[in-house]
């Protein structure tokens, strides 16, 4: 059975130096064996690939009285820490729900708006894409993965549509196109 494909966009005017969206976050629970979901709250999410994990503020853990499951050594800018981890279910804007998240507790400056750090232990789940085009700022989130983004290969495809296989490559090779950038891929 394939898993549904659920994707969100989210747009910011101007050039944004974070990305972020709402996401809803709930004491750890099994999906499959809950009638209704338990409590939980909105918060703000700032999405960072350069974070292995998702960490959370004490915010949430006072907010949804937290325990902690493990200890586990975290590496930041300032060194190494040893820090409690906690295990929540995050719902994404797409409702896709990811359960057992296991979150460190993370230092945000109270002028920060964000409560949770959204790492590449979910950021890998899917496709993640970032575009910044007519000042304006859009990123775009889609589960599961469904294909090889490569932006080097649609500049190929661009920049060679409508050559006919036997014109000279437009890389100036002096091979003819069907010879060169026009070969069939090898399988």
């Amino acid at each position: 059975m394939s898993q549904a494909i659920r994707a969100f966009t989210q747009s910011f005017s101007g050039i944004s130096l974070i990305l972020t969206t709402p996401v809803l976050i709930y004491k750890a629970f099994n999906p499959k064996k809950v009638k209704e979901l338990p409590p939980h709250k909105q918060y703000r999410a700032v999405w960072d690939t350069g974070a292995t994990h998702c960490a959370i503020s004490k915010k949430v853990i006072d907010d949804l009285l937290l325990q902690p499951s493990s200890v586990t050594n975290v590496q930041s800018i300032d060194g190494y820490f040893e820090k409690s981890v906690y295990l929540i279910n995050i719902m994404l804007p797409n409702e896709f729900g990811i359960p057992f998240i296991e979150a460190t507790e993370a230092k945000f400056h109270e002028e920060e708006k964000e409560d949770i750090i959204i790492g590449m232990d979910i950021i890998r789940r899917g496709d993640f894409v970032v575009t910044n085009k007519n000042n304006k700022t859009v990123f775009s989130f889609r589960t599961p993965s469904v294909e090889c983004i490569d932006f080097v290969k649609q500049i190929e495809k661009i920049k060679y549509s409508g050559t006919r296989p036997n014109s000279p490559c437009p890389c100036n090779s002096g091979k003819k196109f069907k010879d060169c950038h026009g070969k069939a891929p090898q399988k």
